[in-house]
């Protein structure tokens, strides 16, 4: 993009156009619309997003290839296909930027490590949430002084016991 970035006009029509529409490389091809035409204020008519892709593309090689090793990787990590997935990150196809070739070679070490999230489904993210909002509890608290209430809290907020029992009543009063 900023290969772009100049006093030449036409330049300078293309910088605002990779500037404006970069969201469009990060979406998966499948995902992009081909159907539906919208006016597209940059290039003054109206477009699908693939057309915009497409004339994007053709601005720079390097751009291209990069974006088809990009869109590869994300199709084979969508389909769940570590042996495709891994064959593109050691094969480096050439033509494409230095950044994704530095991104290629940071791939290849933890390759084993990426398999695993191939293989398995499993994730801590709902441990991590738990205990994000357990700290949450406790910021917003500001300190219990009691860590009985602490504790009975953080079992209210998570619906793992009732808000008042004839238990906690009696030991209230």
């Amino acid at each position: 993009m900023k290969a772009f970035f100049s006093s030449n006009s036409e330049n300078m029509k293309n910088y605002r156009k990779l500037k404006h529409y970069w969201r469009l490389f990060l979406k998966s091809s499948t995902e992009l619309n081909y159907q539906t035409y919208q006016y597209q204020r940059l290039f003054k008519k109206p477009m699908t997003e693939t057309e915009v892709i497409d004339y994007l593309e053709t601005l720079d090689p390097t751009l291209t290839a990069t974006y088809n090793v990009y869109q590869t990787l994300l199709f084979h990590s969508q389909r769940n296909d570590f042996d495709a997935f891994k064959h593109v990150v050691e094969s480096m196809p050439e033509g494409g930027s230095s950044l994704m070739t530095t991104s290629l070679k940071t791939l290849k070490k933890p390759l084993p490590r990426i398999e695993n999230t191939f293989k398995y489904s499993f994730s801590n993210s709902p441990l991590e949430g738990t205990i994000n909002k357990i700290k949450v509890i406790k910021r917003v608290a500001y300190g219990y002084r009691s860590f009985w209430n602490f504790k009975h809290r953080i079992l209210v907020s998570f619906n793992l016991t009732q808000k008042s029992t004839p238990a906690i009543a009696a030991r209230a009063a």
